[in-house]
């Protein structure tokens, strides 16, 4: 929770690392806020992945 909490905060030594991050990942890109999920897409995109399966 603290990692996310921090990530919402515009700091200045955050923003560099963490917009480098979603870039190379094609599933941040797909998701509508990759920089404010970046440290719950791990685990938010098993679960939509999960979703998706038990849907079909």
């Amino acid at each position: 929770d603290d990692l996310a909490s921090s990530t919402s905060n515009p700091e200045p030594s955050l923003p560099s690392p963490r917009c480098a991050e979603p870039k190379p990942e094609p599933t941040n890109d797909r998701e509508p806020e990759p920089a404010a999920t970046d440290e719950s897409s791990p685990y938010g995109a098993t679960e939509l992945r999960l979703a998706v399966e038990q849907e079909l």
